[in-house]
Order: C-alpha cells, then structure tokens, then sequence
C-alpha cells in the first residue's frame, strides 16, 4: 500500500473552516473590526492532536493557520507568525498565507524529550489577531526490569532502559534510585549507555528486617519521569537454573527441559515440597512438581512460534500447604525453522521518483508460524527507474521478518514497473513485490478536532475530514475514496476513584490485547474478514474479539441522526476541494477501551492506489472522567478484567 505524504494544502480551509472551534485539532479564531482585506480570524488546524518525542526531528504536526476578513473571505498575502512554548517550530513558505488563505509550519519535539502539553501560538502581526492550538508531547518512558524475589543477602541485576515516544534509546542521561528499604544498589545513580540502557545490581542486605516487600523508585528530575519496581525479598531462594532466559528451542518435541532450585537459608527445602507452573504459550508435562534435594525439573512444548513465559509458584513445604509462596518467571522463545512460503510486502507500493520504499518478506512454516533466523536474498528483477536495494539479504527476526529498502531511480516506470523478489536461501521459496515509481506524488491529509459528539445518550461520534491532493496542491476532485475502519485492540480492566484528583482513572493492571482477526497479530496472524477463523480465536471463547464495534457514517457528527446507517467501509466521491467527512460512531461504554485503524485509499493515474491510515484509541469525554458523583461509561471494560488468554472476561 501506499503511504503518501501527510501534507495538509490550501483546500484545507474551504473543507474544515466548517467545523467550528475548540480543542486539539480545531480552535475557532478570535475577532478584530478590521475591513474586508485584513485579517479578522485565525483558525489552526492540526494534523494530529498528540506528537511523540524523538531525538531526531523525525516525527512532526502539521499547523495550518486559516485566515479570514470581517466578511468571512479568505485573506492571501498575510504575515502569520508561529510559536511554541517548546519543541521547535518552523514556518513553511516563511509563514504567508497562499489565495487559500493558509500558511502552514511544522512543529517538533526535538531537543526536549519531556512528556508535556505544548501550545502554539498563529499571530497576525499587522492586526493583533492571533489563536492558540494545545499538542499532547508523549511517549518517553522510563522501564525497571529484573528478578521479582530474591533472597535477603542475595543480588538482583535491574535492567533500566529509557525510550523515546520512536522506541529509541535514550543515551547519556542519568538516573537516580532509590530503595524504600534502604537496601543499596551498585550505582545509585547511573547513566544510560548508548542503547539507552544501563545495569545496576541490588543487593538485599537485611537494612529493613521485617519488611519483605521493596519498591525502587527510578526517576529523572530533568525529565519530571519516575517509575516504581517491586521486589520480594525473602529468605527463600527461588530460581530457574536451566536454561538461560530466552533460550530458543525448535517447535514440537523434545521442546525445552527447565529446571528450578529452592533453597531455605542457603539449604535445600524438604523433599516433597511443591511448585506450581503456568505458561501463556505451549504444553507443560505437567502443571504441578515436587522437589528431590531442592530441585525440580519440567518440560515444555509448543508447536506455536513466540515467546513462552512460564511461571514458578511454591505452593507446599514439605507437604506442608503455603498460603504466600515464593514465584519467579522465565522466558525462553520457541522457532520454527523450516520455511514453507515467503510473503513479500512493500510499503509504499508507489513512490516518487528518489525517493524509498520498505520491502517486507515474511517467511512461514507449513502451520503459518512465522520462521527465525533464515536468510533471505533481495533481488531487482525489473525497474526501469533504475533503483536500488540498500542490503541485497538479511536474516529473519523473531516475526519471520526480513527487510531492505528500495531507493527509486530518476525515471519514472508504468504501474507495477518494478518487479523484486525475496528468496529463502538454499531453497526455491520465493515471492514478488510490485510497486510503481511516479512522476508527482499524492498528498493525504487525516484530521481531526478535539470535540466528541454525543448523537445520543448510547454513542459517541468523532469526526475526521480526510483530504487528498496532487502534489502542487491542487485537490483531486470527484475520486472515489475508500474508508475502512478496522478494530486492531482492545483493553480489559477497569475504572476506580482518584479522589485526590477528583477524577476516575484505571486501576492496574490494565490488560492489552491485540484484536483476533487483525493482520499483525502476534500470536496467530489474522485475515482481517471479520470471521473467525482456525487459529484465531487465542482466548478460547469462540467468538471473534474485539470484532467490528465502531462504525463510519457517511456525515459530520452532527448530522448522524439523519443519515443511513454506519458500516466499517465506506466509498465516498471527493468534493470541490478533494475531501470527504465522516464520523465514526461508537457505543460509549467502548470509549478509551478500543483501538482501531482508519484507512483511506484512493485509485488515480491510470489504476496506482495510494492509502494512509490513523490509529487512535476511541476517546472518551473528559467532562465524564472528571465528575465523582457518577461513574463514567465504561468504567469496567465491556471486555472484561481478566488477563487477554481468558475469554470468560470478567
């Protein structure tokens, strides 16, 4: 599919100046009596309500001032003047407004690395006028990872890692530790290495005797970040011994032998004594083992591919039953190694002329499992643009995945020109990807505004206006644009009182689970038909979950009442300015609990398709989160509270 350039143009203004004002994406302009020629309006316009932060300038909003006279006609030519109260901000066409009346700046993150609010400020120098926009800057993260027991006087390696809202690791930044228990640590205040990552070892020297239950408090003042990490300690040592975490092991048998040691002041428990297991993928040879000289061993199986997280419970000494028992995790990754089929996917399939485009190859077993660690070879079979591959093969990942990047040459082809196709090595498994090199790119722009609409007292409404543009910015007019909205995950879990905030906010844990039927599932990759198929149904309950639960209308959110039903596809033909509204309904217990993908494609040029997509979580309103007296809709996920393997929910 195509991933075209998010790019909002001059149309922009003719389509969403509808929409009124008010919140992230939309803001209505304040008033100035000036005559007709000078700006009296300013409406912003933002391409997304939210920006992660990254140390690159890679991810960026777009802002779009709309400017306006006293008789509600567009102004060109007028100086507009953006800021921000952090990030960076800069102008494109130095701020002046084009016969649309728009002018356009991108706003980034980089340099500041802080989860915060900014504000933007469009300012019409020559007249005073100006309106402010609110950015949500989100997804730094600080992680605290290592064993949950130990015993007193034993050692614990905490693996702390620091990430950008890209994923990235966050180097050269330090950290400051802190244990309720006064236990001591190697380095109190480390700094994070180069993958934004950094060891320290704890140490259980008995400080606090009585007091089992440790929390480290990791936190870095220049960040406003902290995050909090459990650790038992008690006089039990309770330990894997074999294999080492995330050893791989070929699907089916033998699978993986795994041993576990109990100790007791350094001395073995009594023979008998049993421990409990629970995995979240394989077979177990048995689910409950007792231990001969402290240790026990049990076996594991899968003829699934993934990572198999099995649990360790002492549950009896000595016979003796155990109402709070040691526990401790282990996680090895089980592969399949005998590739059957390869899929080569490309991302965007049309490109222009210099520029690149992502070759997927995914290599599966006979069961569909996704294969590591194979070769795959890269090879341009026909281009006529003269293009290039950055690495000519590459080794499979844990999804079966294989990647390379094609560069396009200066010239462009006919649709489906470029032919490349992916091997597994030493075999005849391959497959093709096509894409096109154009000579003009196609523009989408999918924006949306802070307002929810409320049709009635069961559903919420969220409008997005989607926009598409050739690439001087001319609107593609009387297409036919495809929308599909697709649910990707859901949550379960549930709403308690902050009363200290006076507001409802979710109780933890808050369990995420990808939807059965979606493409990317990890753990049995769907069709996306909306059916429930062989392998789909990962909790058991034989039905398809999330499934379809928002739907698209056809119209603003105002007007929902008075149209057709919604469906999850809707075709629409382009207006005057290259757009179509819709709004996507929802029943108001799902708000803040669903997670789905609204995709918009479009065929120009002779058959070339170009697609964008946005994911967002359906929001709820803050007005419901915020009042004490009365729960909010949803306050316990419509799916339940239990872990995603159960499919009973509640």
């Amino acid at each position: 599919m195509m991933n075209l350039k998010f790019w909002a143009v001059g149309f922009l203004a003719l389509i969403l100046g509808a929409c009124g004002g008010g919140g992230d994406g939309f803001t209505g302009g304040g008033t100035n009596p000036t005559g007709s020629g000078e700006v009296a309006t300013i409406q912003v316009i933002a391409s997304a309500t939210s920006l992660l932060t990254d140390q690159n300038g890679a991810s960026s909003v777009r802002i779009t001032g709309v400017v306006r006279d006293a008789s509600n006609n567009v102004v060109s030519g007028a100086q507009l003047v953006f800021s921000a109260d952090s990030g960076t901000i800069q102008p494109i066409e130095g701020g002046i407004t084009n016969d649309s009346g728009v002018a356009e700046a991108l706003l980034q993150s980089f340099g500041n690395l802080t989860n915060r609010t900014v504000t933007v400020t469009v300012l019409s120098p020559a007249e005073g006028v100006s309106e402010t926009i609110q950015i949500q800057v989100t997804g730094t993260t600080l992680v605290v990872d290592g064993p949950t027991n130990i015993a007193d006087g034993d050692t614990a390696t905490l693996t702390l890692s620091l990430r950008d809202g890209n994923g990235d690791g966050i180097p050269n930044i330090a950290i400051n530790l802190n244990s309720a228990n006064g236990n001591s640590f190697s380095n109190a205040s480390p700094t994070t290495g180069p993958s934004g990552d950094v060891q320290v070892v704890l140490t259980a020297d008995g400080t606090n005797v009585g007091s089992p239950t440790d929390t480290i408090t990791a936190s870095i003042a220049s960040l406003s970040l902290s995050t909090d990490y459990v650790l038992n300690v008690s006089t039990d040592s309770f330990s894997f011994t074999s294999p080492a975490a995330n050893t791989e092991f070929n699907l089916g048998p033998p699978g993986a032998s795994i041993d576990i040691e109990w100790l007791q002041s350094g001395v073995a428990v009594p023979d008998g004594s049993e421990i409990e297991f629970t995995v979240d993928r394989g077979s177990l040879t048995s689910g409950s083992v007792t231990t001969t000289g402290g240790t026990a061993t049990v076996g594991l199986s899968s003829t699934f591919a993934g990572f198999a997280t099995l649990t360790a419970t002492g549950v009896s000494l000595g016979g003796v039953p155990l109402a709070d028992g040691p526990t401790t995790q282990l996680t090895v990754e089980f592969v399949a190694d005998t590739p059957d089929t390869v899929n080569v996917q490309v991302f965007p399939d049309v490109v222009v002329t210099g520029e690149q485009a992502t070759i997927r190859a995914i290599v599966r077993d006979a069961d569909d499992n996704r294969v590591k660690g194979v070769d795959v070879d890269f090879n341009i079979i026909a281009d006529p643009s003269g293009g290039q591959l950055t690495v000519s093969s590459d080794e499979t990942d844990s999804q079966g995945i294989a990647t390379t990047v094609y560069t396009a040459g200066n010239v462009s082809t006919p649709a489906d020109g470029v032919r490349i196709r992916a091997t597994v090595r030493g075999t005849t498994i391959e497959g093709d990807a096509l894409l096109t090199v154009a000579g003009q790119a196609i523009n989408f722009a999918i924006g949306t505004g802070n307002d929810i609409a409320e049709p009635d007292v069961t559903r919420f409404g969220k409008e997005y206006t989607v926009i598409i543009t050739d690439v001087v910015g001319s609107p593609i007019v009387n297409e036919e644009l495809r929308l599909t909205l697709k649910s990707i995950r859901y949550s379960k879990g549930f709403y308690v009182q902050d009363t200290g905030n006076s507001r409802w906010v979710k109780a933890s844990p808050e369990y995420t689970c990808e939807d059965e039927d979606w493409e990317l599932n990890t753990n049995f990759p769907g069709n996306e038909n909306g059916s429930l198929d062989p392998g789909e149904d990962f909790n058991g309950n034989d039905q398809l979950d999330a499934g379809n639960i928002a739907a698209l209308v056809a119209s603003t959110c105002d007007d929902v009442n008075g149209v057709s039903q919604g469906s999850t596809q809707q075709a629409l033909q382009t207006d005057a300015a290259g757009s179509v509204q819709v709004c996507v309904v929802y029943p108001q217990e799902y708000n803040t609990w669903l997670d789905v993908r609204l995709t918009a494609t479009v065929s120009v040029d002779g058959g070339s398709e170009g697609t964008e997509e946005r994911t967002f979580r359906l929001p709820g309103k803050a007005e419901d989160f915020n009042n004490l007296d009365a729960s909010p809709p949803g306050d316990v996920s419509p799916f339940g509270t239990l872990p995603c393997t159960d499919g009973s929910g509640f």
